[in-house]
């Protein structure tokens, strides 16, 4: 296994993309999404710089959120290239940490470039990651928390359930959980207290009609009902688990990638994938979600489309309440003609607004709001609730909750990025309903160009072991990779190969060959193939200096497996060799037809 760092620059003016091959890096290095100090990262949107963090899924464990997520590796890719899976961390929704990396040479799946959407749950104290990857969904374990280390749990798939899973805990008594996977219609299966094996036998959820086909299904309840929504916008309710679900409309201005909904600090927010450099690489970004009085489902267009984010605010432009990253208990977002507002504010109640850019030296606030009885004081206070008083703002009774103000004070602030509470003070029957706040600015937040280059650190590191290049290596015992997976297959016995091999995949090896180098050595390759070919050794990397060329034709199936051998110049010493696969076919998607098998490898003297 093999150190990694990931080094991303959001504020830069060229774009580069340096990409080398994709190795079975450790967990040990845990990189950072930052630009610089904290105070410099103003690009929110997508919230992980540099990298293809997608099919997003956020969970809050221990006030804190965890991103699980899938991993698009090449910008500008023809096709999806997923090779692991990812759990991220973050305090704010701005700063995030990758927290475990996990590859599917560690879980039953073996190595493949189908690492494909994810999913995670908590129960009893253990924590569970659910990956799906060729057709297949499995399941890892850890019991040091929501950030790993995780462990394949079953060392197998879990029957029944293909991909794209997605775990939904009900909320009644016994906090029932449901596994929800496959393409539309979706299948659904109660889970067992272990989170690992089905209680029952996965079915069909139940439609009113067919309203989308695809997958990526995602599972949350709100007041008593089941909101169900795959890729796109589209989503269905309904009043029982399985259905049947009714279509209710879209919630996103334009089609987004794999949505997810989640709540945390009375707020909710939906986590989607959005293209960049290609429809294959897809990123991260996250708005506010809000819910009409009849349920439907709202989504910020404006905020999820913009650079800004969520958990911080332009103050140059108008702060919608409803943007707030905490709320008080008992406050409540309610609709309006034009939107949404945040009412029910009584006394002691507080909004939090963290990282407001740009704040200017004593600076103005305005707010517009509506209030009875005696109105009251918005106290305005610096980085938590009981913080520096930054100034007050006299609230009148505006003669009904309905009926809006602007009022305006003046604030004791500093210039630059400000951490800013309201707290509501009133007396008993005062209440305010908030729809908006403006704060004098610097100047208005420029977006950076668009420019987040990927490097990678790929060698081996010394403690990655190395195999004798005179015993039979097997090919899943790989260090690089880049288009394949591996299979059961039979040899003369059941056997596990790398397969679905195109033209220009590649898998690489740590290998010995000993104190003195050979001029005259003979590769060995056991394979099947339906195509003929060639397997060209490099060293180092997939463009290297050639070793040599090993010639193949059609063996007759996928299930023909000979031994092909070709002279090469043979290195001495531990080297890191790059078998180049060549062929007609082309990689078009990540489900094309298979043409090469491998089983294993040898040098011979």
């Amino acid at each position: 296994m093999n150190n990694f760092k990931i080094t991303t620059f959001a504020l830069i003016t060229t774009a580069v993309f340096a990409l080398t091959p994709l190795c079975l890096f450790s967990q040990n290095s845990k990189p950072k999404d930052s630009t610089g100090s904290l105070d410099l990262k103003v690009v929110n949107n997508p919230i992980i710089h540099g990298m293809g963090v997608c099919d997003p899924h956020i969970h809050i464990f221990n006030n804190k959120a965890y991103l699980f997520a899938s991993h698009d590796r090449e910008p500008g890719a023809k096709f999806y290239g997923m090779y692991d899976w990812w759990v991220w961390s973050s305090s704010d929704l701005v700063h995030w940490e990758l927290e475990f990396n996990l590859f599917p040479k560690d879980m039953w799946v073996g190595p493949t470039n189908n690492c494909w959407a994810v999913d995670g749950a908590e129960r009893n104290g253990k924590y569970y990651f659910y990956v799906s990857g060729n057709w297949r969904t499995g399941v890892a374990v850890s019991t040091s928390g929501p950030g790993g280390p995780y462990k394949d749990a079953l060392g197998k798939s879990i029957d029944g359930i293909t991909y794209d899973p997605t775990v939904f805990i009900d909320d009644d008594a016994n906090k029932t959980p449901y596994i929800i996977a496959n393409g539309f219609p979706y299948k659904i299966a109660r889970l067992n207290e272990d989170m690992i094996s089905l209680a029952e036998e996965p079915k069909d959820l139940i439609h009113t009609t067919d309203d989308w086909k695809g997958d990526g299904g995602f599972m949350h309840k709100r007041n008593g009902v089941y909101y169900l929504n795959g890729h796109g916008t589209s989503y269905k309710t309904a009043t029982n688990i399985y259905g049947p679900y009714t279509y209710r409309g879209k919630f996103y201005k334009h089609w987004i990638d794999h949505p997810t909904i989640f709540n945390w600090n009375n707020q909710t927010y939906c986590a989607f994938g959005m293209g960049d450099v290609g429809k294959f690489f897809r990123k991260t970004h996250l708005t506010y979600v809000h819910y009409k009085d009849n349920g439907d489902i709202v989504s910020d267009g404006d905020v999820g489309d913009s650079f800004i984010g969520v958990g911080q605010y332009d103050c140059s432009k108008k702060i919608q309440a409803e943007w707030y990253f905490a709320a008080s208990d008992g406050t409540k977002k309610q609709e309006l003609d034009s939107g949404f507002v945040v009412g029910n504010i009584t006394n002691n109640a507080s909004l939090y607004f963290p990282r407001v850019l740009n704040v200017a030296a004593n600076a103005n606030i305005s707010i517009q709001v509506a209030s009875v009885n005696n109105g009251g004081t918005f106290e305005v206070r610096k980085d938590k609730i009981d913080g520096k008083l930054l100034g007050k703002i006299e609230i009148p009774n505006t003669g009904s909750l309905t009926k809006y103000q602007t009022v305006t004070s003046n604030l004791k602030t500093d210039e630059g990025l400000t951490n800013i509470y309201l707290v509501y003070k009133g007396t008993a029957g005062a209440f305010a309903n908030l729809d908006w706040l403006t704060i004098s600015s610097t100047g208005a937040i420029v977006e950076p160009p668009k420019a987040e280059p990927i490097i990678l650190e790929s060698k081996p590191t010394p403690s990655t072991p190395a195999l004798s290049a005179f015993k039979q290596i097997e090919a899943e015992d790989l260090i690089c990779y880049s288009v394949l997976r591996t299979s059961d297959s039979n040899d003369d016995g059941p056997i596990r190969c790398i397969s679905n091999l195109k033209n220009s995949s590649y898998s690489s090896y740590k290998i010995d060959f000993g104190s003195k180098a050979n001029s005259s050595l003979t590769f060995q390759a056991r394979l099947s193939s339906v195509k003929p070919g060639s397997i060209e050794i490099r060293l180092d990397s997939n463009t290297g200096p050639l070793l040599g060329t090993c010639e193949f034709e059609n063996t007759g199936g996928l299930q023909k497996w000979v031994t092909k051998e070709c002279k090469i110049s043979g290195p001495a010493g531990i080297q890191h060799i790059f078998l180049v696969f060549r062929g007609e076919e082309e990689v078009k998607y990540h489900n094309s037809a298979q043409s090469l098998n491998l089983n294993w490898i040898k040098f011979v003297e």
